[in-house]
């Protein structure tokens, strides 16, 4: 059965101050939702959010961090993306270490520092520069078991040009790489 494409912009409400599921398409509609829903199930994820730009989701990776957390990405980041971690940087709300993923010494380094978010982007953009992601996701895993008991839960998001994928996983290995979050 294929499920219906809502272009409804508004919801209707249960009675006053009875809020539904969707009010307004900006903010969430259902057809948005069964497209995060069946990008989860194909990505054996926990769960999917669908945003209107790459950027958007990108944004909403570094939502869940808190003020000053330590971010590691790549040296060659997607022009956007550099710009928006810098801009989050100068404001103090991160601290970016820019790196050669591929240099295992500056990663090691920058892993030492207890990452919040490694954030991967292969191929990068637009130089093309492909990085071992297994690799840098068993890395950053270990050091989240490394630091389980305590606060710090670092989790990997990989960006493959136009497709973005986080993982959230927070102590329990996933299935596979690419879970959670896909734009």
């Amino acid at each position: 059965m294929i499920p219906p494409i809502y272009l409804s912009t508004n919801y209707a409400f249960d009675g006053f101050g009875g809020k539904r599921t969707f009010d307004y398409a900006r903010s969430g509609n259902p057809t948005r939702a069964q497209l995060g829903e069946a990008l989860a199930r194909l990505e054996r994820g926990a769960g999917g959010v669908v945003t209107s730009s790459g950027m958007a989701a990108v944004d909403l990776a570094l939502s869940p961090l808190k003020a000053g957390a330590f971010v590691i990405a790549p040296h060659d980041a997607y022009g956007g993306t550099w710009r928006l971690f810098d801009a989050r940087a100068r404001k103090g709300q991160l601290e970016v270490a820019f790196i050669d993923q591929n240099d295992e010494a500056a990663l090691d380094a920058a892993l030492a520092k207890k990452p919040a978010l490694v954030w991967i982007e292969t191929p990068s953009n637009p130089l093309m520069r492909i990085v071992d992601v297994a690799a840098i996701a068993k890395k950053a895993k270990s050091r989240r078991r490394e630091n389980c008991g305590g606060q710090h839960l670092p989790f990997a998001a990989v960006a493959k040009a136009f497709w973005i994928w986080a993982r959230t996983s927070w102590c329990i290995p996933p299935p596979n790489i690419s879970t959670a979050i896909r734009t």
